[in-house]
């Protein structure tokens, strides 16, 4: 027998999304996902996804050069309280995910994960100037359906 609060848990998250609209979700899922990607370029980071095959709901890159992704994860969450995902599988070790899906596609989440990988990266010897990621990611979000 299913457990009931995941029945009540699954009618909350539908009412959520035919609240919003799901045009609307998407899109606002697609606005994240391109502040995000422009924030981290912005910053110097590569993207580990081809061009065009992006996720709107997560966001893969690699670490600079030079420095360790479990540095990386390690430094933002003990000293930021954010936690960024390693690759999986054979991509362990290779890579980084930020997630932007459902409630966290919003400036309230994205903005502190930005200003703390720059924070991070700087002190790991990254000459990363603190807020060109964080100007760059609200510009992109603030142009709205430019998408």
């Amino acid at each position: 027998t299913a457990s009931t609060h995941l029945f009540y848990a699954l009618y909350e998250a539908c009412k959520m999304v035919l609240e919003e609209g799901l045009l609307k979700r998407f899109k606002r899922h697609q606005r994240i996902a391109k502040a995000v990607r422009g924030a981290l370029r912005r910053m110097g980071i590569n993207m580990f996804t081809e061009s065009g095959l992006e996720s709107p709901t997560l966001t893969v890159f690699l670490p600079p050069k030079g420095i360790n992704e479990s540095d990386i994860r390690k430094i933002m969450k003990q000293k930021y309280g954010i936690a960024i995902a390693d690759g999986l599988q054979e991509f362990y070790g290779k890579m980084l995910r930020v997630g932007h899906m459902g409630n966290t596609a919003s400036m309230e989440y994205i903005i502190p994960t930005i200003a703390a990988l720059e924070l991070t990266l700087r002190e790991l010897g990254l000459k990363v100037e603190i807020g060109s990621g964080v100007d760059t990611a609200i510009k992109i979000f603030e142009e709205g359906d430019k998408v």
